[in-house]
């Protein structure tokens, strides 16, 4: 996979080694998209993903702990529960009927309370910070 910037601090992806072109809507360029991961003891992990993918895949996919995501992004166990930071709540879709319904399971339940493989990445999330949860279940 190849990175070029086109705007300064601001990364695109020129391949689709690993992506599907109708997943993305046949676009040419997909935006990197930066976001940071915080855990319960404090411990902050910066990754990168692309826009398209759920949160939940892109810490899956980097291996952050907290995220169990037993379902595998179907929304239906609740596993993969992350804390929005306040700063970003505001800048999310609202929250749908189905994961509303899963966090009524979820441990430790917060305001902030979100389920990661509902959040689809935009250019717009760029730096989203959220924190995982002492345990899922």
């Amino acid at each position: 996979m190849t990175w070029a910037a086109e705007e300064p601090e601001r990364q695109v992806c020129k391949s689709y080694d690993d992506f599907s072109r109708s997943e993305f809507g046949g676009r040419g360029v997909l935006m990197v998209i930066n976001l940071v991961f915080v855990d319960a003891s404090g411990e902050r992990r910066e990754v990168s993903s692309v826009e398209g993918r759920s949160l939940m895949e892109a810490a899956s996919l980097s291996g952050i702990p907290g995220i169990d995501a037993d379902c595998g992004g179907a929304c239906a166990c609740a596993t993969c529960q992350v804390y929005v930071d306040a700063d970003w709540l505001s800048r999310l879709p609202p929250i749908g009927e189905s994961e509303s319904n899963m966090l009524e399971f979820a441990a430790n339940r917060h305001e902030s309370s979100r389920l990661a493989c509902q959040i689809k990445l935009t250019p717009e999330l760029d730096g989203l910070t959220v924190t995982t949860p002492e345990f899922q279940f």
